[in-house]
C-alpha cells in the first residue's frame, strides 16, 4: 500500500492571516512603548532639575546668595542681552556641584568667555544639562563675529516676570526673578520673601536648533535664561509688555521668543522667534515634553507647569517678593 504524505507549512492565505495579526499587535503595543519611553526620558529630565537645584543650594551655603545670571570679566555693567565679552554665567559658577569640577577648574573666571582656555570648554557638551525629550542643536555661533562655538543645554534661569535687561524693572521687587544678569544679580533666600517653594529658579529651554540661534547656549547668560514678559512697542498696540507663558504658540506674534540672537523656521511652532532690540531680549520656557514644562523650584522640588497655567500664577511664581498668593496651579 502507498502511503500518504501531506505537506507541512502555511498557505499563502494563512501567513497573509499572520502578518496581519502580527501588525495589528505591533500598533497596539508601539504608543505604549513610546509613552514609556517618554517617561523614562522626563523622569531624567526631571532628576537634572533637582541636581541643579540641589547644586544651587550647595552654592548659597558657600557664597550666602545665589550666582548671578551673568558677569563681564571687567566688572563693566551688563546693558543689554548681546554683550559677546562676558565672563561667567550662572552655571559656570555651580559647575563643581553638578559633577564638573573638572571643567570649572580649566575655567578662568577673570576673562571673557570667548577667550581661552574657556572657549574650548565652553564648546564641550554637559549631560547633566541635557533633557533627552529634546534633539540637541548646532552650536551657537556669532552671527556676525568669528568667536568660538559655543554648546547648548535645555536648562535656563529665572529672570523674573519684566524685562530682564531693565535696570528699573530690576528695582521692582514685584516683578524681580531670583537672577538678573544685569547687576550681577542673584538673590539672597531672605529675599525671596514669596517662599522658596512659590518661587520658580530654573526651568526647561528647547535649543535652538541653528547655528544662529541662541537659546540653550549653556555658558552664556543670553541663551540660559527666562522670562515672563515681551517688550516690543513697534508693531504690537497698544500694549508694549505682553505675558510669555510656557510654551506659547510661537506662530502667534504676541507669544513667540524675541531672544537676543535668533535663527528658526517661520513654521516652527516651538522655536519661531524674532531677534529684537538686544536690551529688550526674551524668552519662555519651553519643553518637547507634551503638556507642559519641567521646572525646579527654590525649595529644590520639581514641577510640572501645565501649558495652560494663567498668565497671571505664572508671573506670581516668577517673581521674588510679589507678596500674592499662588494657589493651585
Amino acid at each position: 500500500m502507498r502511503s500518504i504524505h501531506r505537506k507541512s507549512g502555511f498557505t499563502l492565505i494563512e501567513l497573509l492571516v499572520v502578518i496581519a495579526i502580527i501588525g495589528v499587535l505591533v500598533s497596539l503595543l508601539l504608543p505604549a512603548v513610546q509613552q514609556a519611553r517618554e517617561a523614562a526620558r522626563r523622569t531624567q529630565c526631571n532628576n537634572n532639575l533637582k541636581q541643579l537645584g540641589l547644586a544651587l543650594h550647595n552654592y548659597v551655603e558657600g557664597f550666602d546668595r545665589l550666582p548671578p545670571g551673568g558677569t563681564r570679566p571687567t566688572g563693566a555693567a551688563i546693558t543689554n542681552g548681546s554683550n559677546n565679552n562676558w565672563g561667567t554665567n550662572w552655571i559656570t559658577r555651580i559647575l563643581p556641584y553638578v559633577d564638573q569640577a573638572n571643567v570649572y577648574n580649566q575655567y578662568d573666571m577673570n576673562v571673557e568667555g570667548r577667550v581661552a582656555p574657556n572657549a574650548a570648554l565652553c564648546s564641550k557638551t554637559l549631560t547633566a544639562l541635557l533633557c533627552p525629550s529634546d534633539t540637541i542643536g548646532a552650536p551657537w555661533v556669532h552671527p556676525v563675529s568669528n568667536y568660538p562655538p559655543k554648546a547648548k543645554g535645555n536648562y535656563a534661569a529665572n529672570f523674573g516676570l519684566g524685562n530682564p535687561w531693565s535696570g528699573t524693572v530690576w528695582n521692582n521687587s514685584a516683578v524681580r526673578g531670583p537672577f538678573r544678569a544685569h547687576m550681577y544679580y542673584g538673590a539672597g533666600f531672605r529675599e525671596i520673601t514669596d517662599g522658596l517653594s512659590n518661587t520658580l529658579f530654573v526651568a526647561e529651554i528647547i535649543q535652538g536648533k541653528e547655528a544662529g540661534d541662541v537659546r540653550g547656549t549653556w555658558s552664556f547668560a543670553p541663551g540660559s535664561f527666562i522670562c515672563g514678559q515681551s517688550y516690543y512697542p513697534d508693531d504690537i498696540s497698544p500694549e508694549p509688555f505682553l505675558p510669555l507663558t510656557p510654551n506659547g504658540n510661537a506662530l502667534d506674534d504676541s507669544k513667540k521668543d524675541r531672544p537676543s540672537y535668533c535663527s528658526a523656521s517661520n513654521s516652527d511652532r516651538d522655536l519661531r522667534c524674532l531677534a529684537y532690540r538686544p536690551n529688550q531680549a526674551s524668552q519662555t520656557a519651553r519643553s518637547k515634553h507634551i503638556g507642559g514644562v519641567l521646572v525646579c523650584m527654590g525649595d529644590g522640588s520639581g514641577r510640572f507647569i501645565s501649558d495652560s497655567i494663567n498668565a497671571t500664577v505664572w508671573g506670581n511664581i516668577l517673581a521674588i517678593s510679589d507678596g500674592n498668593v499662588v494657589g493651585d496651579y
